[in-house]
């Protein structure tokens, strides 16, 4: 079907496409245009105790996320930023990745990205900005998902290559979803062997086979963590806070292993769930927001909130 002009026109000269609703449809409503303005200029100005920023399920067009870009690389006062079911394509997190690496001060602790349209391309991007922030206490990103994603084994490289070879910031790493195969399991197999500052990283619901499987179990065993598996219809045990185990849980992985030249391999057995707990607690204090949370249905499986940046 042809793209109506008007809707052209609109993406050309506007901010906003629309709401995103259930099952990705995005509806029209007036006055989105005018608020987005408004909050481009609260961000531009730096306005004092606008520490968080929540724009889930708003359909942006390139123009804003560049004038978002360009916003946010001045100011210091943003801790938190959630753009999930906003329809950002791998252009649009280069626009967003460019403009948060521009920034200075490093204050940005949490970043959401979930159920967007970002692929390995938009994923090598993030992953360049993520090399640029500062590692260490109170420092540099410290929650980031791309939950419900695109992202195959060239963006799992990206993203691992960080974690291993930069000591990078990030805690609590959430790749739910995606389309993450044997390699890109691997490569954060070596993740867990080498890294450690990340406490958290879920890599439930991706077409892992048992090959992969036995490499996180061996890179587990190497850094002191427990593997647990659940059935399909189990529930796995919450972890609390303080919890000072280090813990996989994985459902039944695919009953042949995957070679990771193709990332939408045949499905063979049940979807494989992963949620990986450090040692370490996570450290945080309350914020404007509840607790970021990770879940799997009704399992919560990793949780973790950041506050002001010390």
């Amino acid at each position: 079907s042809e793209t109506r002009p008007s809707m052209v026109f609109r993406e050309q000269n506007c901010f906003v496409v629309g709401i995103v609703r259930d099952g990705g449809r995005i509806e029209e409503k007036d006055g989105l245009d005018t608020i987005a303005d408004a909050t481009l200029q609260r961000c531009a100005s730096n306005e004092r105790g606008l520490q968080l920023l929540d724009l889930s399920f708003t359909a942006f067009t390139s123009l804003f996320l560049s004038e978002f870009a360009e916003a946010v690389c001045h100011n210091t006062e943003l801790r938190e930023v959630y753009l999930d079911s906003c329809c950002i394509s791998d252009e649009g997190l280069r626009l967003l990745s460019q403009g948060l690496a521009r920034n200075a001060v490093h204050n940005l602790r949490a970043l959401s990205l979930e159920d967007n349209q970002i692929h390995c391309r938009g994923t090598t991007h993030l992953a360049r900005y993520i090399a640029t922030r500062p590692s260490g206490p109170g420092r540099g990103v410290k929650y980031l998902s791309l939950k419900g994603n695109r992202i195959a084994t060239v963006g799992a490289k990206s993203l691992a290559d960080v974690l291993v070879q930069n000591g990078a910031s990030v805690e609590s790493l959430n790749l739910q979803d995606n389309k993450l195969c044997d390699r890109s399991a691997n490569w954060f197999a070596a993740v867990l062997r080498r890294n450690g500052t990340l406490r958290c990283l879920d890599l439930r619901g991706n077409p892992i086979g048992f090959g992969a499987m036995d490499d996180l179990q061996g890179a587990c065993e190497h850094s002191s963590w427990t593997l647990d598996i659940v059935p399909m219809d189990g529930v796995p045990s919450t972890p609390r806070h303080g919890q000072t185990s280090k813990i996989v849980y994985v459902t039944q992985a695919l009953s042949k292993a995957t070679d990771g030249g193709d990332d939408s391999p045949t499905w063979t057995g049940l979807p494989v769930a992963v949620g990986l707990w450090h040692r370490q607690q996570l450290s945080a204090s309350t914020g404007s927001r509840p607790p970021v949370t990770a879940t799997a249905g009704h399992h919560v499986v990793a949780e973790a909130s950041y506050g002001s940046a010390s």
